[in-house]
This record gives structure tokens, sequence and C-alpha cells, in this order.
């Protein structure tokens, strides 16, 4: 319905820091978030691998449900959906149905029992957005850190690559040098 906000956003209130975080949920739900496969599909990036477990492809259930660098968040969050919502585990052998249980806890594409196996809406979403966002700000954080530390090591590459070039076309100055 166009003339009232969605859950995410009404859950989320007024409280800024709740929203930035209810908007790396639409970004999720929309379909947008700059994952490694969707950056490839856009020709931006090489290749879609995961640089944080090498999976062969990042895509949204790659790094929400199953990237092994990030399990450690998603093992506090996955404890905190069961205890709010036991019923959670009927959706958690299909990724796909299992990820939008989480992300959207009340859409229609839920099963009936896990939405009504929700406590309250407000705590249905308020863990939604706090794990994506976590999830989301360490996935970032570590990207950087892999990024850096790949320009570091290209660039010392190319130092030394350039200090080679340079010593073979110098000039000897005596012919000493040349032997």
């Amino acid at each position: 319905n166009l003339s009232t906000p969605h859950p995410i956003w009404t859950a989320a209130g007024s409280n800024s820091i709740s929203v930035q975080r209810a908007t790396v949920v639409s970004w999720l739900l929309l379909g947008v978030y700059r994952t490694r496969q969707r950056l490839h599909t856009m020709k931006k990036i090489f290749s879609p691998r995961c640089i944080l477990c090498s999976d062969p492809i990042e895509d949204q259930i790659h790094f929400t449900l199953f990237c092994s660098t990030l399990t450690d968040i998603r093992q506090v969050y996955f404890k905190k959906f069961r205890d709010a919502n036991p019923e959670l585990k009927e959706t958690s052998n299909n990724p796909q149905q299992f990820l939008i249980s989480l992300l959207d806890p009340f859409s229609p594409k839920v099963p009936e029992e896990v939405r009504k196996g929700w406590e309250n809406t407000e705590l249905a979403y308020e863990i939604s957005r706090n794990y994506f966002s976590a999830i989301h700000k360490k996935r970032t954080r570590l990207i950087e850190k892999t990024e850096k530390e790949n320009e570091k090591i290209f660039e010392d590459e190319t130092e030394q690559t350039t200090e080679i070039i340079i010593s073979i076309y110098e000039k000897p100055e005596t012919t000493e040098q040349v032997l």
C-alpha cells in the first residue's frame, strides 16, 4: 500500500540509528545491496568471488547466511532470532525463504506459522535491522581492510618492478660494471 509506510520504517521510528540500520535491510529487500555478484554483473569488478572467504560467488544469501568470515555475528543474532521465534527453524532448510523471513518477518512470502511465531512486530524488526546492520558493517570494514592490503602489495610490487627496470636501463659508468 503506497499510503502507509512499510513496517520496517514504522518499527524504526524516528531514531536516526534505527533508520540507518533499516536502510541496510531495505537495500537487501530491493536487491540493490552491493554484493560482489551484483558489482560483477554491472561490470564494475572482475570477479563475483567473495574476497572474505573465497567462495565462488558472494551474493546476498552467501554473505548474510553462509560466509565463514561473518560466522561470529551470525551466531549471536541467530540465537536472538531463534529465541524470539522458534518457528524460524521451519524455513532454515530453504535459504531464500529463510533470508526473507529474517529481512521482512511479516511478509506474505513468509509462512504463516513463522509470521505468527513472533512475540511482536517491533522486536522482529529490531532484531532484523540490528543483525543486517552488524553484518554489513563488519563485511564493509573487512573488505576495506583487504582492499588496502591489496593496494599496498600492488604498490610494493610496482615499486620493485620500477626499480628493476631503472637498474636495467641505467647506463653503466665503466666497463667493469657491465661485466
